[in-house]
């Protein structure tokens, strides 16, 4: 695609060597082509002459490229997907070289779905689906969107696998380590796992909570909070929609009966020896309930929020962690030894 652009001058627009935006022209280049891409789909699409001119495979990637900028930029975009002409004719597009469409898909009762890493090492067993792991690509996002639509959907993010992979050791490795040449590994074979059911489940397996909150730790990006998306057992934390936190997601979540609660932990990592723990101390503690107290969904007493608090730190490390493989890690950094 090229774009002819009949605005300013070339100075305002390029760096001195005409290859590439200034860093404050990007945002305003984008908003231009934006807005003519709106106003060129707009056109398309009251266009009687120009739709019947799609064959279904076309109107099926048209389709696809709407639901995407639907997606990621909302607004109009959103109206050109309800358009009775192009309205979920991706989910007509093949999966891959099968024969079966997405829409065969979504009338299945169990899938299971992964999202391949860059690696070339990826094995099918086990999953319906798999998608690639770039950003740029949105169907994995838009299907489980879907997949939420239909009667009774669930989605549970399960923690991936992992399978065997030979690493080559460089020679100063070998020496320092006096490895073999060749040592064995475990990498992660499929970034996220989702289990697709037509009934209820949990949002999230504990293996796959503990395994994240194992990542976050050791993520080693400073002093830092986070929050879950949690079931209705914890609806006393729930936080009031618009909420502004600072504060990392620990799992993206595909479920409507789901609300985000500010974790109590406090991932601490710094000081000359780089040293890392996760506290949860009695004056953090009070802080983070005075702090919570006019967000809640649901009001409740200074009281009452530090014992829900209890039961939730006490959960995590009991229920969640201890059963996991990252116990020992967990109890060193959390000082419970």
């Amino acid at each position: 695609m090229s774009i002819n652009l009949m605005s300013g001058k070339a100075g305002s627009w390029l760096t001195a060597n005409r290859d590439a935006l200034t860093s404050s022209a990007k945002e305003k280049f984008e908003e231009i082509v934006l807005a003519a891409l709106e106003l060129q789909v707009q056109r398309d699409l009251y266009n009687s002459e120009y739709c019947e001119s799609l064959n279904d495979e076309s109107l099926s990637e048209y389709s696809l490229f709407l639901e995407a900028m639907a997606l990621y930029h909302g607004g109009k975009w959103r109206e050109f997907c309800l358009n009775m002409k192009i309205k979920d004719k991706w989910l007509d597009l093949p999966y891959v070289s099968t024969s079966l469409t997405y829409r065969d898909f979504l009338a299945k009762e169990h899938l299971m779905i992964g999202v391949a890493p860059t690696s070339d090492e990826v094995s099918l067993d086990g999953c319906d689906l798999i998608f690639p792991s770039s950003g740029s690509d949105c169907r994995l996002l838009l299907f489980l969107n879907e997949w939420l639509k239909v009667d009774s959907g669930t989605i549970q993010v399960l923690e991936p696998k992992t399978i065997s992979h030979r690493m080559e050791l460089n020679l100063a490795s070998r020496v320092a380590q006096r490895s073999p040449f060749v040592r064995l590994g475990y990498v992660p074979e499929l970034r996220n796992l989702y289990q697709l059911k037509k009934e209820p489940q949990p949002a999230y397996s504990a293996a796959v909570l503990a395994m994240r909150l194992r990542n976050i730790a050791r993520s080693r990006l400073g002093n830092q909070r986070c929050y879950l998306n949690c079931d209705k057992r914890w609806s006393k934390l729930f936080l009031k929609v618009g909420t502004k936190v600072s504060a990392h997601k620990v799992l993206t979540v595909f479920s409507k009966d789901t609300k985000p609660v500010l974790l109590p932990f406090l991932f601490r990592f710094g000081g000359l020896e780089g040293t890392s723990k996760i506290e949860v101390t009695p004056e953090q503690l009070d802080a983070i309930c005075k702090w919570v107290a006019p967000h809640l969904i649901t009001p409740a007493s200074l009281d009452e929020i530090r014992k829900v608090y209890l039961e939730l730190i006490d959960y995590i490390d009991k229920d969640i962690m201890k059963p996991s493989p990252h116990w020992n890690f967990w109890k060193t950094e959390r000082g419970l030894e």
